[in-house]
């Protein structure tokens, strides 16, 4: 019973730490994005994959190559903080430089397997959702979408816009635009792509959404001290927006509508 009770308290504390105005702002853009799918022709999800031979092989090393990433990641990080690193580039530079060569770091290394993966098994940028020959219209589709995010955010939020400087806002930028290139070729680009051709669309979907939002766990608990539950809280924070940038994906097959909207996301939740 006592047991039952500490399970029974985490799932509350978890209910409470989940931000309601976050999860708001995220039904109405799958909402809006529904709606503009039934309207305009924005559903490509009957067009197929180039399925391959050996799905199976495929799908099982796609999971091998994110959880590599995922180590990769935080041995890195680990040891940037062992030695010193931020503060040293802060007291060289400033907080914004620093803040540009760091995320340019996790944005290279972290992207080195996938790129050994893309040349050894002879893929193509179609393959990781670069399937749109005009990027100027879909990037235009995820303004739209993380426009309206913004808007639903700032409008329901009680917290007030943190007031940054001009360069201090471009730093951010240029940071989240390399986050959101980053993890969407990796989980919904690769990741996604390869488990749809294996699982199905669905399962795909679900399986590669839920490891997004649980690759962020270990980095909390190892790299930033979080604790187990806190750092668990987390992840059902991220559940839901990772389900969009899926089903976005998944929809549009194009990545570059989410890399957008995803940067839009990150840079919303950092200013308020």
């Amino acid at each position: 019973m006592e047991t039952l009770g500490v399970i029974i308290q985490s799932i509350l504390e978890v209910i409470m730490y989940i931000n309601f105005v976050f999860f708001i702002a995220v039904v109405i853009v799958w909402l809006v994005f529904e709606i503009l799918c039934k309207t305009v022709n924005v559903n490509n999800i009957e067009k197929s994959f180039n399925t391959g031979k050996d799905v199976k092989k495929e799908g099982l090393i796609s999971i091998l190559v994110v959880l590599l990433i995922q180590v990769i990641d935080i041995v890195f990080k680990k040891l940037l903080k062992s030695h010193g690193v931020r503060e040293r580039l802060i007291a060289a530079y400033s907080f914004e430089i620093h803040r540009i060569i760091l995320g340019s770091l996790f944005f290279i290394i972290t992207l080195v397997p996938i790129i050994l993966v893309f040349i050894f098994r002879k893929m193509t940028l179609h393959d990781l959702g670069f399937t749109n020959s005009n990027p100027i219209k879909s990037i235009l589709k995820g303004l739209g979408l993380g426009t309206i995010f913004t808007l639903v955010y700032a409008i329901l939020s009680k917290e007030s816009f943190k007031a940054v400087s001009s360069i201090n806002l471009i730093s951010l930028v240029i940071v989240f635009i390399m986050v959101g290139i980053n993890e969407e070729v990796i989980f919904r680009g690769y990741l996604q792509n390869k488990l749809i051709k294996f699982l199905g669309r669905n399962r795909g979907w679900l399986v590669s959404s839920v490891m997004f939002a649980f690759s962020h766990m270990p980095q909390r608990i190892i790299v930033q001290n979080v604790s187990v539950l806190n750092a668990f809280q987390g992840v059902i924070l991220l559940l839901p927006i990772s389900f969009l940038f899926g089903y976005v994906m998944m929809k549009t097959r194009d990545i570059y509508v989410v890399i957008i909207l995803h940067a839009f996301v990150n840079l919303t939740t950092a200013l308020f």
